[in-house]
């Protein structure tokens, strides 16, 4: 669930940026709203979790330097510190992106830009 709560933003911009012709106006707004949604709900759940229970949590993702009295690790660590930027950040960017999405609605710039990748 956690590297979940960094991945996501991060493929919702990459499948936004690349299939966003394909994928079309409406569906670039439903899938960027949905991934950017999820991430702020599980960002709360892991406040939860870590911020207020109080339970840091470190995981080593791979190893990047492995010799015989050196080892180095790519991983995360959250606390509470983290994990209260994470809600904030998260909450923010939800927010914005639910008023771009309607703000941007009638715009007809995005009309023309959608007309012309069909």
């Amino acid at each position: 669930m956690y590297l979940t709560l960094l991945i996501l933003p991060l493929l919702n911009s990459i499948i936004s940026g690349i299939l966003g012709r394909k994928i079309g106006q409406k569906g670039s707004f439903i899938i960027s709203g949905i991934s950017i949604t999820l991430a702020a709900l599980l960002s709360i759940l892991a406040f939860y979790e870590i911020g207020i229970n109080g339970s840091p949590i470190a995981f080593t993702l791979s190893n990047w330097i492995d010799s015989e009295i050196l080892e180095i690790n790519w991983g995360f660590y959250m606390d509470s510190l983290t994990v209260s930027m994470i809600i904030v950040v998260l909450i923010v960017s939800a927010c914005v992106h639910c008023y771009a999405i309607d703000y941007m609605n009638g715009d007809p710039w995005v009309s023309i830009l959608g007309k012309c990748s069909n």
